[in-house]
């Protein structure tokens, strides 16, 4: 997320909840775990690639502005408060 709100692409690892945050080709690039190989020929087809780095940056950016902001988190807490107020 730090990557992606600096509109930067993410190459993430199949691990955890990485592939549900970075949706692989759309706001970063996803690669097995263990894959060295893959992990440097995905950071490589970024440099290599300009206009495809700034496309996937500039949705990484998006979908953090969209889905991790402050606002957005500050919202859903706001949310489960009010819920728990009318809980007996």
């Amino acid at each position: 997320l730090e990557a992606m709100g600096h509109g930067r692409p993410a190459v993430v690892t199949r691990c955890g909840g990485l592939p549900g945050v970075v949706t692989d080709g759309e706001v970063g690039l996803v690669v097995e775990i263990g894959a060295a190989e893959a992990l440097g020929s995905a950071v490589a087809r970024l440099l290599a690639h300009p206009e495809e780095r700034a496309r996937i940056g500039a949705a990484a950016r998006k979908t953090v502005e969209e889905q991790y902001s402050m606002e957005v988190a500050t919202d859903l807490l706001e949310d489960l408060l009010m819920s728990l107020r009318s809980l007996p």
